[in-house]
């Protein structure tokens, strides 16, 4: 089974992770797949699970962080769309239900998560040094 690899760039020397899949089972002849994050010279700070919302932009958690990690939950029942504080369905970075994506930054309050329908969630890990 291939590893499958965050898309983003690291300085020479940085730390780096990777999220990895195995199959645990099968299922009507179907592998089932569990994803891992493999962590190399990373500390995870802090993570948790946050609802983007029935139609307003809210803004995620104030936490200091180097990297975050973001996942939407593969149950979503819509799109989520991430961005700054002026976010929107219409013009925000689109998430699509089990997308993953990996974001340089300070603090996790500089993410605005928004849904047009509410039950939609987005999954979060805050990466340090």
């Amino acid at each position: 089974m291939a590893d499958v690899f965050l898309p983003y760039i690291v300085p020479a020397g940085a730390p780096t992770h990777k999220l990895n899949t195995r199959k645990v089972g099968t299922d009507a002849g179907l592998d089932v797949l569990e994803e891992y994050l493999v962590l190399d010279g990373w500390s995870v700070l802090t993570g948790n699970r946050f609802q983007a919302g029935n139609g307003a932009a809210a803004q995620m958690p104030t936490v200091p962080c180097k990297r975050l990690l973001l996942k939407a939950e593969i149950a979503n029942p819509a799109d989520l769309f991430i961005g700054d504080s002026s976010v929107t369905v219409a013009l925000g970075y689109p998430l699509l239900a089990g997308d993953t994506e990996t974001l340089e930054l300070t603090n996790v309050n500089l993410v605005w998560v928004i849904a047009a329908q509410a039950g939609v969630w987005i999954r979060w890990l805050a990466l340090g040094d």
